[in-house]
């Protein structure tokens, strides 16, 4: 029970990300190509997982060789590109795997590192979508960069504007429920973190260098402060 309790804490606000993601902002249909950034975090790895439950073509990055196997156990990735820390010349790399195409849309966890290389890997009217930037903020871009790479759109989407509704809450709960029961979406939590020590770990988490979700335990209360 304590370990479903758990996963259901890890997987909420991410899952609800990629159900906005993938069925709101940008409705990925069966055949699409992407590509997920990051994909052995705990975000990343929902969204790889999802699309893939919608018979997406799945791309995913890693920072390391030893993270290949584990991307593609846990995320279900079609593909997986190495990408290594500050290096942007994937882009040919995932045109490769698209037979020259490119890719529908880019989920981009890391920001300045991958941004460019990013735009590069997408298809004529595709989406980069920027979710995060453990890599640093994104470089300036000029408009008509995004026209003459082939018409292209860049997103930066905030949950809160896209969900707004209890009952929309609680749709995308259901859903992320019922895939996570059927084993179509799994959640590895990797750590658990004692609240108080959250500042030493962030290093770690902004670094990449964690695989999957963490788990923040709260302190347990001295049953003799109750009373004081």
């Amino acid at each position: 029970m304590e370990r479903c309790s758990e996963e259901a804490a890890v997987s909420l606000f991410p899952g609800l990300t990629a159900w906005m993601l993938l069925k709101k902002l940008r409705p990925v249909r069966h055949g699409d190509a992407i590509l997920v950034h990051n994909v052995e975090s705990g975000l990343g790895s929902i969204i790889a997982q999802w699309a893939k439950h919608l018979e997406a073509f799945v791309i995913g990055t890693v920072s390391s060789e030893n993270d290949v196997e584990c991307a593609r156990k846990n995320a279900g990735c079609c593909e997986i590109v190495v990408v290594k820390s500050g290096c942007c010349d994937f882009a040919d790399e995932v045109k490769e795997l698209t037979a020259g195409e490119g890719v529908a849309v880019v989920f981009d966890l890391v920001g300045k590192s991958t941004f460019m290389g990013s735009l590069d890997c997408l298809a004529p009217k595709g989406m980069l979508v920027s979710l995060g930037a453990t890599g640093g903020d994104a470089p300036m871009l000029k408009f008509k960069d995004l026209a003459g790479k082939g018409s292209l759109t860049v997103a930066v989407p905030v949950l809160g504007d896209y969900v707004k509704h209890q009952e929309e809450i609680l749709e995308g709960a259901q859903l992320l429920f019922e895939l996570h029961k059927a084993g179509e979406i799994k959640v590895e939590i990797s750590k658990k973190i004692p609240l108080d020590t959250i500042s030493k770990e962030l290093d770690v988490m902004t670094k990449r260098e964690a695989v999957g979700s963490c788990v923040l335990i709260p302190p347990v209360p001295d049953p003799k402060n109750y009373y004081s």
